[in-house]
Order: structure tokens, then sequence, then C-alpha cells
């Protein structure tokens, strides 16, 4: 039996496409359970699962290649997309969601 050769990685970290697919699905689940942007929510009432995806795509690049993610990136990330920067975050809010965000690259390892 011929062995499978290893998965590409990036030259930069190392990382499998695999990988960073991981962490960008886990990043989606995170933003989705957050909904900051309150979207319109589906007939069962959740959030639509992709609702979010060009901003997990964006913070799970930014996680990828740093490991995490400081809340002026959540901010700038949320001012692109949605022209708001979510000021109305407590400090407390932003503590549980920048952990909720910075232990996912620990997770999809």
């Amino acid at each position: 039996m011929t062995p499978r050769p290893d998965p590409p990685r990036s030259p930069r970290t190392g990382a499998t496409d695999d990988h960073r697919r991981r962490i960008a699905r886990r990043v989606l689940v995170v933003l989705s359970s957050w909904d900051l942007s309150g979207l319109e929510p589906d007939p069962g009432g959740r959030t639509r699962w992709d609702e979010y995806e060009p901003e997990a795509r964006a913070l799970a690049r930014l996680l990828h290649t740093r490991g995490r993610v400081t809340r002026a990136d959540v901010a700038d990330t949320w001012k692109t997309w949605f022209d708001d920067d979510l000021a109305r975050l407590t400090t407390a809010e932003w503590k549980r969601l920048l952990a909720d965000l910075n232990a996912i690259p620990a997770l999809s390892k």
C-alpha cells in the first residue's frame, strides 16, 4: 500500500488547509451564537448558519496567522461589513467574546 502524501502546508505557518477550514468553521459557530448584529432569524428562530461567513473568514485568517484576535480586529471587521463598531458591547462582553474566539486555534489542532 502506498502511503498518502502529507497535505500541503502553508509556507509561512506550516498549517494545512484542513486546519484553516476548522478554524473558520469554529469562528462561524462563535459568531452565529453571539449574533452580534441581531440578524433576521430563520423560521426556527436561529441565525442562519452562514450569515456571518465573510466575517468569520476574515477573523479566521487572523487567528490562523497570529493565533489570536483583538478587540480592534473584531470591531474593524464589523465596521467593514456592517458599518458597526460594536460600541454597545460591555467590557465583560468583549472579554467573553475574545476568549471564545481566541480559544479556537488550540481547539482546532
